[in-house]
C-alpha cells in the first residue's frame, strides 16, 4: 500500500470505531463500547507507524492535503 491509502485506512478505522463507540455507550453495551475504543486504538497505532514521511520519519497530521513532507520537502506522492 501506499502512503495516502495508509492515511485512508486510519481514518477510516478511527472513525468508524469512534461511531461503535457512541453507539456502545448510548445503548449502555460496554463490551460493544469497548470494541469501538480497541479499533481506535487501532487507528492511532496504524496512524503511529505508517502515516509519516519514509525520509526524515516526522509524523505528517494532514497527510491527506500534502504532497510533500513539511519539514524535508520529500516528495510523498512516489511511495
Amino acid at each position: 500500500m501506499d502512503f495516502l491509502s495508509w492515511n485512508q485506512v486510519v481514518i477510516g478505522v478511527g472513525c468508524g470505531g469512534g461511531v461503535v463507540l457512541l453507539l456502545g455507550l448510548l445503548a449502555s453495551v460496554y463490551w460493544i463500547a469497548l470494541a469501538g475504543a480497541a479499533a481506535m486504538l487501532v487507528a492511532v497505532a496504524l496512524w503511529a507507524i505508517f502515516v509519516r514521511c519514509p525520509v526524515c520519519h516526522k509524523q505528517i497530521f494532514y497527510a491527506h492535503k500534502c504532497n510533500y513532507c513539511p519539514c524535508c520537502g520529500e516528495k510523498l506522492y512516489r511511495y
